[in-house]
C-alpha cells in the first residue's frame, strides 16, 4: 500500500512541477490599466494628449519631447522623449502605431532601453465620452517579460511600479486639463 502511495505522490508532484515550470516560462503578455475621469470634452483631452509641448507638464519623468518631422504626433510618427536627468539624454523613443483621433493612440517602444526587462512594450491611450459630457481616459500598458529572472522581478516589483507611474501620469494629466 505504501509503495502505491509513493508512486501516486511522485506522479502528482511531477505533474504539478511540470505544469508550474511550463507556465512560468510562458511568455504571455502583461497588461496594466489605469483610468481617470476628466471634466472636459474629449476634443480638449485629445488635443492635450497629442501636444508634444504639454507632455512634460503631465509626465514628470520627461524634460522635453521632439517628434520627427513637423513635430506633430500622428500615425507613424517617431517621438523622442528626453528624460529629467543631468544629461537630458533620449530615454525613450516610441512610434505611433495606431492613431484614431479622439478615440485611441497607441505607442510602441522602439529604442529598446527596456529590452532587458520587457519585449514589445506598448502604451495605449483610449478616450471615451461619458453621459455627463466628461471624458474617461484609460492608459493601457502592455509588455512581455524578456527572461526568467524578469518574471520574478515582474511579480515582485515591475507591475506595481508601472501601475503607480501610470496612475500618477493620469492624475497630473487630469490636473493640467481641469486647471487650464
Amino acid at each position: 500500500m505504501s509503495g502505491l502511495f509513493k508512486i501516486i505522490a511522485v506522479i502528482y508532484l511531477s505533474i504539478i512541477f511540470i505544469t508550474g515550470f511550463i507556465g512560468f516560462f510562458y511568455s504571455g503578455t502583461t497588461t496594466i490599466s489605469s483610468s481617470s475621469q476628466i471634466e472636459s470634452p474629449k476634443t480638449v483631452v485629445w488635443r492635450t494628449l497629442i501636444n508634444p509641448h504639454k507632455i512634460p507638464k503631465w509626465d514628470t519623468d520627461i524634460q522635453h519631447v521632439k517628434v520627427e518631422g513637423r513635430n506633430l504626433i500622428r500615425d507613424g510618427a517617431i517621438i523622442f522623449y528626453y528624460l529629467n536627468t543631468p544629461f537630458a539624454e533620449v530615454g525613450l523613443k516610441e512610434k505611433v502605431v495606431y492613431f484614431n483621433p479622439e478615440i485611441k493612440l497607441s505607442l510602441l517602444d522602439i529604442l529598446n532601453k527596456r529590452s532587458m526587462l520587457q519585449n514589445k512594450f506598448i502604451k495605449e491611450f483610449i478616450l471615451k465620452t461619458l453621459l455627463d459630457g466628461s471624458t474617461e481616459i484609460t492608459l493601457l500598458t502592455s509588455y512581455q517579460s524578456a527572461s526568467f529572472f524578469v518574471k520574478i522581478f515582474d511579480r515582485i516589483y515591475l507591475r506595481r511600479h508601472i501601475d503607480y507611474k501610470s496612475t500618477k501620469k493620469l492624475k497630473y494629466f487630469k490636473r493640467l486639463i481641469e486647471n487650464s
